[in-house]
């Protein structure tokens, strides 16, 4: 461990963005276990504030689907459903709002979740985790579905006129959101246990049972609201 108290690498660091590379990056999904034992990316700050940027992108992105989903089944009037028509109706004005928010997002998720993730590392047995690895290390984990859920984005602006089409369109691309997000959960014990010298049972308790539980009650309201809007 270095004299900050951070982890030492076992690998010489990597170019700026390296730990982005697309083959690092399946390697995240696929086997995070080897992604997180390259702990080059500990020092890749480059990957890391790009990781922030997309995670907060992503954040502006659910939050205007929760007010989609609202104003579909409210039939909010005024004010509401003004900005909600202003955003749904010209991709430029969704993606000037969700690239603009997401700055401000990147921010309180770099720093606030950075912080919960900490805490649940050090219940887990690692009392002398840094913010400075926590932190990547979340950040990083977030990629399994922050990625997809700005690629669907770019993916529906490309193939739908607007918001408003995309989000009326029948799809089920929110559930499958939600199912990487449950994968997220194995890919985040994945990199605790690698990084951090925690005790695997308390682990799996704050990284993999309680946010299983947590995406599973999102998978059911989604699915719930999904055959309502359905009908």
């Amino acid at each position: 461990m270095s004299m900050d108290g951070s982890i030492a690498l076992e690998t010489a660091p990597t170019r700026a963005g390296a730990s982005l590379a697309p083959g690092r990056l399946a390697e995240l999904l696929l086997t995070p276990r080897s992604y997180f034992a390259n702990r080059a990316f500990l020092q890749d700050q480059r990957a890391a504030m790009i990781a922030a940027y997309v995670a907060g992108v992503s954040g502006a992105m659910d939050r205007i689907d929760q007010k989609m989903v609202r104003v579909d089944l409210r039939g909010q009037a005024g004010s509401a459903d003004a900005f909600v028509s202003w955003v749904a109706e010209s991709w430029l004005h969704y993606w000037m709002l969700v690239l603009g928010v997401g700055l401000i997002s990147a921010v309180f998720i770099w720093h606030l979740g950075g912080w919960w993730f900490k805490k649940r590392v050090q219940w887990s047995g690692a009392a002398d985790a840094t913010p400075h690895d926590a932190r990547r290390v979340n950040i990083l984990q977030q990629l399994v579905f922050t990625g997809p859920a700005v690629i669907l984005g770019i993916v529906q602006t490309a193939l739908y006129q607007n918001y408003s089409d995309a989000w009326n369109s029948d799809s089920i691309t929110g559930m499958l959101i939600v199912a990487m997000m449950l994968w997220s959960c194995w890919t985040a014990y994945c990199g605790v246990t690698t990084v951090f010298p925690v005790q695997k049972g308390k682990a799996r308790l704050w990284f993999l049972i309680l946010p299983a539980i947590f995406y599973l009650m999102m998978l059911g309201v989604f699915t719930a609201l999904y055959a309502m809007l359905a009908k």
